[in-house]
């Protein structure tokens, strides 16, 4: 024992002693001084003063990252750091500004977080990259190149508000696959976890994402990339890019496909003969294409982007009754388009962004054998049609340092519409929901000494055509020092709600789910408070949030053993996490993430009484998630070592039979890449491998998921000029 703490000590004072205090001055190319510039180290991060200034922890031997939005990036060894460093301005500014914009010249203003997209990533995927990072878990079965959502503990990944670049992607009340987003596109990704709906609207009860994609990094960028791995996985990644002086043009092409047939474990319980079966009929594939065109002059930006998605999947369904469901298939295509028109000065932007979604998809579950194919209810062949248009005008002012407002109105046309073809007694005329939206949000600033306070408000007053108008709002007040060293606080309350969703509505597309159509709005009160320490190659974050929730949708098991959505008359939710992120010597750095949370059923019977679920806890919210990893980078090579934990989890809401909670669990996974340049060339080899122990799992029950398996990738890109 006293030789390990011996070791800590020395390593500790063998960090202390490779860091140093690090000031100066960031200038614009024109030598005028330049706030809101996020500068990082490997120990710390910070944003520029109004007058330029930073100061912030670094190692000796770190190279410090300068970024702004409209600017090129920046990075300069610490040995060659000059007093005042000067930005060029990009021909190209980045695309999109996120839902909470820069309003201060310390950031944003809100308990979140960054993740850097970093091309070493352990992460082959955006969900694995965010939920690795995040408090968020992946939802679904683990297999390479299926549906990918994320989920706030308690809540549902319909609960968490993807955004690409400020815009909205999925539909209020409704999931989002980021498998759709390619991940070479992504610079960065902006995560805000809390209730609220009065930045966004109805969907972000839980969390906002916003991706943010790429600025070109020179006037000619390719990337090709190769995948490859269990149950016959092949995935190919091509991104082409070109820039020349105000215009600029990135393409995308994603090409993946597996079997995805599986064995696993038997549990106990089922009272099966044999002691493995095998998951069949998961096959699927899947192909992407992006572009995004941007063209500026000046203070003015044009871009517009387009996303086609054109898939096939198997749905197995449940495997307690597989014969139900057999070789059931879902085929569609979804296409996403984007405008943006900016024009900006020192105090004022002016902001115009349009959109359009389709989703077009055909369930079939017409290939059942005897007696299943006989029952309507299961033999079904139906084509379903989702359309999304939405327009959003945008002013933002600012005055000199200490005032941020923000005006803004939003319209959106939503449509659906089911033909069902085998039964046509059970279509859905197209149905309509048109929204109109008002929002602002004012902001006040003061620094006291080498701190911030500020003070934030956002209302929402949002009117939809098939349910009443929901008000919605956030308080946000908070402290932290400006050169980003030492404690924060951030304090939260909000109001919110989240309306049901076409798909949740009316669905009967899956032989998983099906709509119910008497769904109510879920409302959400919700208290926050986030804080952080930051010091010397370490940062402990912890984030309380309790949150009071009012008809809140949980989906059920039917007779037909498919789910149902159906709204619970009250629920509580307390979530607390704890992260913390370590550099330590010999190339070594530690992060780990642990939630726990308190779920309670909430609901009461007409008179007032107690219902029968009164006290239970929330079914498949587990008491805690937590991940921990240890990166080693020696130069080139990279090996990053994971775990991740998850309690158990009840399936029933009368929670009566034990076998009806899942057990805990936890999974080990190994990443392991190395960069070969050769000549002009970047070529990055990686091997990844998921659920080293080959232990069984159960995120849903009868869902089981895959046990060991592995990803071979090799990726070329040009060679970086380092500064």
């Amino acid at each position: 024992m006293k030789k390990i703490v011996i070791l800590l000590l020395f390593a500790i004072f063998y960090l202390l002693s490779k860091a140093a205090i690090v000031s100066g001055y960031v200038q614009s190319e024109n030598g005028h001084p330049l706030g809101g510039v996020l500068v990082k180290s490997s120990l710390a991060g910070t944003i520029s003063a109004e007058d330029g200034r930073f100061l912030l922890k670094a190692m000796t031997s770190d190279t410090l990252l300068f970024h702004k939005l409209g600017y090129s990036d920046l990075q300069i060894a610490m040995a060659l750091l000059p007093k005042y460093v000067r930005m060029q301005k990009e021909a190209i500014p980045v695309s999109g500004s996120s839902i909470s914009a820069r309003y201060t010249a310390t950031g944003e203003n809100l308990p979140a977080h960054w993740v850097m997209v970093a091309e070493e990533s352990s992460s082959s995927d955006l969900s694995e990259l965010i939920s690795r990072n995040s408090a968020l878990y992946s939802t679904g079965t683990q297999t390479a190149g299926l549906v990918q959502t994320l989920a706030v503990p308690g809540f549902d990944a319909r609960h968490t508000l993807i955004m690409l670049d400020g815009i909205s992607l999925n539909a209020a009340g409704e999931e989002f696959d980021l498998s759709q987003i390619p991940l070479a596109m992504v610079a960065e990704i902006e995560i805000i976890p809390g209730n609220l709906n009065a930045l966004a609207g109805s969907g972000s009860m839980g969390a906002i994402i916003n991706i943010k994609t790429r600025n070109l990094p020179s006037n000619f960028h390719y990337e090709i990339s190769q995948e490859t791995g269990s149950f016959a996985y092949y995935k190919t990644d091509l991104l082409l890019g070109v820039r020349k002086k105000t215009l600029s043009l990135q393409a995308s092409a994603t090409s993946q496909q597996a079997e995805n047939d599986f064995e696993y474990e038997v549990p106990a319980y089922w009272n099966m003969p044999s002691s493995t079966l095998k998951r069949e009929n998961n096959r699927f594939r899947q192909l992407d294409l992006a572009a995004v065109l941007k063209f500026n002059y000046r203070q003015h930006l044009l871009e517009y982007k387009v996303f086609y998605t054109d898939y096939f999947r198997m749905l197995p369904g449940p495997v307690n009754n597989p014969e139900q469901f057999h070789l059931a298939r879902i085929t569609g295509n979804i296409l996403r388009q984007q405008l943006r028109l900016l024009w900006q000065s020192n105090i004022l932007d002016l902001e115009l962004q349009a959109w359009h979604d389709q989703d077009d998809n055909i369930y079939d579950n017409t290939r059942l054998e005897e007696p299943y194919n006989n029952y309507p209810l299961y033999y079904i062949y139906g084509k379903n049609r989702q359309s999304i248009t939405g327009c959003r005008p945008r002013i933002k002012w600012r005055s000199a340092g200490w005032l941020r407002l923000d005006l803004g109105a939003e319209y959106l046309n939503e449509t659906y519409a089911y033909q069902e073809i085998t039964q046509p007694q059970n279509s859905i005329p197209e149905k309509k929901r048109d929204t109109v939206s008002g929002f602002t949000a004012t902001e006040l600033t003061r620094n006291v000494r080498e701190s911030q306070l500020w003070l934030k408000g956002n209302f929402r007053q949002d009117s939809s055509s098939d349910f009443a108008e929901h008000p919605s709002f956030s308080l946000l007040t908070g402290w932290r020092p400006q050169n980003g060293l030492g404690p924060e606080l951030t304090l939260t309350y909000s109001d919110a709600y989240t309306l049901p969703s076409f798909y949740n509505l009316y669905w009967q597309g899956s032989s998983e789910a099906v709509g119910n159509p008497d769904l109510l709005p879920e409302k959400n009160k919700s208290y926050q408070v986030h804080g952080k320490f930051t010091t010397a190659g370490f940062d402990l974050g912890i984030n309380w949030r309790h949150d009071d929730l009012q008809d809140k949708i949980a989906w059920i098991q039917t007779f037909n053993k498919a789910w149902k959505p159906v709204n619970i008359a009250a629920a509580k939710v307390v979530n607390l996490e704890v992260n913390a992120n370590i550099m330590l010597p010999w190339s070594l750095s530690a992060k780990g993430l642990w939630n726990f949370t308190f779920s309670e059923d909430k609901t009461l019977l007409e008179n007032g009484e107690h219902s029968a679920y009164y006290g239970k806890k929330l079914i498949y919210t587990p008491d805690y998630r937590g991940n921990l990893t240890l990166t080693w980078q020696p130069g080139k090579l990279l090996i990053s070592a994971g775990s991740e934990f998850v309690g158990k989890q009840w399936t029933t809401r009368d929670q009566l039979i034990d076998t009806k909670e899942l057990p805990a669990y936890s999974i080990y996974n190994l990443f392991i890449s190395y960069i070969m340049p050769w000549k002009k060339v970047k070529m990055t080899l990686a091997l990844k491998i998921n659920n080293i122990r080959n232990e069984f799992y159960q995120t849903y029950d009868y869902m089981p998921q895959p046990g060991r398996s592995f990803l071979l990738s090799l990726k070329i890109s040009p060679q970086k000029n380092n500064l």
